[in-house]
């Protein structure tokens, strides 16, 4: 079954084809916000699958976005569709390289280049050590100095620079010698790439960055920008300059670029990942007019109760100073239904009735105490629930007094159900 959207969801689902970022805390259902937007979009706008693009941080969570995609059926291909005309799934590097794919070549990227892994770049970069000059540098060894040139080169590709920018600029200090050391090392490693011809992950955004930016290059940014109307961005608190840089030169100004994260769960800071990017996301993609974009937040959480909540909440706030008005809150049931026509149930069993409807039964060896079964005004119909004098039972001795949507009692229970016992009966 299909869950309800929060009102905070809903809001997120029906915004429009304009630029938003949107503040989504733990457990708060941001995946299926993000799927429902997609149907929501080609529903109310006219967009065909092939003309969204989404984009997220591993491939894993790329897995999982395609297959959510794949299970709703607003979002499934009509027939005869073929693959090129599904919607655009890839990772922040796997759409950078896709634009070298057809692009490279307009930036000096050779269509027969192959991407290694980080393993093979240690591997490359382990010649250089043994081959570069230092004097400086302690290479006595050699994996301390190629972890150093590791975090060096990702350092300057995650800001969009190049190891000749060290070597331009006079040394001030031992400090500033010994990086340009690495430097000179880094270059050589440049250079067996090319040579080799190969490429690294780090390689892929600064060269699809290049070939955007360039003024020569502008065909390319147009046929790309007509080619996605819809842009979603997942996991946004963990990119770095240089991808900010690529999504920004591309949809930068009044595109439908929806951007989801949490400043709490950015984890890739090690890795180069800049917080500030989701900070500063109303200026990087603005509306058409130049004002800010909006900003929407999900705080509605569906994975934990009120105890655990309170304590995450302590705990943010401890740490970051954060504001209460944006602490994560539970999910709560749906609101009482509405019961019209009452009849007779047994408990048990599934009253066959219309949303809304309930069914009155008594209880056998409860003392004659009353249960009335609703369908809770979405489902056509529902379980009864019944008493359990089991000690195990989670529910025992608890005080209910209106309707629980969510909650469930063994196989009994697989609904919701509203009784007629006073606030202050306890129902077992």
């Amino acid at each position: 079954m299909t869950p309800r959207p929060s009102a905070q969801q809903q809001a997120v689902i029906d915004y429009g084809l304009r630029p938003l970022r949107v503040t989504a805390g733990a457990g708060t259902g941001k995946t299926f916000t993000l799927v429902r937007r997609m149907a929501a979009l080609m529903d109310r706008h006219g967009i065909r699958p092939d003309e969204i693009l989404g984009v997220t941080f591993t491939n894993k969570a790329a897995a999982e976005l395609a297959g959510r995609i794949r299970s709703t059926p607003e979002l499934s291909p009509p027939p005869g569709m073929r693959p090129e005309q599904a919607i655009d799934i890839f990772t922040y590097h796997g759409f950078a390289a896709h634009l070298l794919g057809t692009y490279g070549a307009l930036v000096g990227l050779d269509r027969g280049t192959r991407i290694i892994t980080p393993a093979a770049g240690r591997q490359i970069l382990h010649r250089c050590v043994l081959s570069a000059p230092f004097r400086l540098v302690d290479a006595t060894h050699v994996p301390t100095v190629v972890r150093k040139l590791v975090n060096l080169a990702g350092e300057l590709s995650d800001n969009l620079r190049r190891p000749e920018e060290i070597l331009a600029a006079d040394p001030v200090d031992e400090v500033d010698a010994r990086r340009a050391e690495l430097a000179t090392a880094l270059v050589m490693f440049e250079d067996a790439k090319k040579r080799l011809g190969v490429r690294d992950f780090g390689d892929l955004i600064h060269l699809a960055v290049d070939l955007v930016r360039h003024p020569d290059h502008r065909g390319v940014v147009d046929r790309v920008r007509s080619q996605y109307r819809c842009v979603l961005l997942d996991e946004y608190q963990d990119t770095n300059p240089a991808q900010r840089e690529l999504f920004s030169t591309l949809f930068g100004t009044g595109r439908a670029v929806t951007a989801v994260g949490d400043l709490d769960q950015t984890i890739y800071e090690w890795r180069g990942a800049s917080p500030s990017n989701f900070g500063h996301f109303p200026t990087s993609f603005p509306e058409a007019d130049g004002s800010e974009s909006r900003t929407l937040r999900l705080s509605v959480n569906r994975r934990s109760g009120q105890r655990i909540l309170d304590l995450a909440n302590r705990v943010r706030a401890r740490i970051t100073g954060s504001d209460p008005a944006d602490d994560l809150v539970p999910w709560t049931a749906s609101p009482p239904a509405r019961c019209r026509s009452p009849g007779s149930a047994t408990p048990g069993t599934r009253p066959r009735r219309s949303p809304g409807s309930c069914g009155v039964a008594t209880t056998p060896g409860s003392n004659g105490r009353t249960w009335r079964c609703c369908s809770g005004g979405t489902r056509t119909s529902t379980w009864c629930a019944r008493p359990s004098k089991s000690t195990t039972s989670p529910f025992r001795s608890r005080t209910w007094a209106a309707c629980s949507r969510s909650r469930r009692w063994s196989s009994w229970w697989p609904g919701s159900a509203c009784w007629t016992t006073r606030p202050t009966t306890r129902l077992w």
